[in-house]
């Protein structure tokens, strides 16, 4: 299944600049995350990003999370 999902993903990813992954805890969403990120390396050089939202407690600090990730300074 991983191979339909991974596919999926990257038609998805020539439709977007931005996909979130959702679904339960559990399924693999950050292995596919960070597989998908891993194969798109070359084609999308410095613009893909994992961002870590497990730890966020708030959703008001989504924004600051996202801006860290990707060397953004929030000032």
């Amino acid at each position: 299944m991983q191979g339909e999902e991974l596919a999926e993903i990257r038609r998805l990813m020539d439709e977007t600049r931005l996909l979130t992954l959702t679904g339960t805890g559990g399924i693999g969403k950050t292995r596919l995350a960070l597989q998908t990120a891993n194969d798109l390396r070359d084609e999308f050089k410095n613009q893909v990003f994992f961002v870590p939202l497990a730890p966020i407690i708030s959703s008001k600090h989504v924004i600051q999370a996202i801006a860290e990730a990707i060397g953004f300074p929030l000032s």
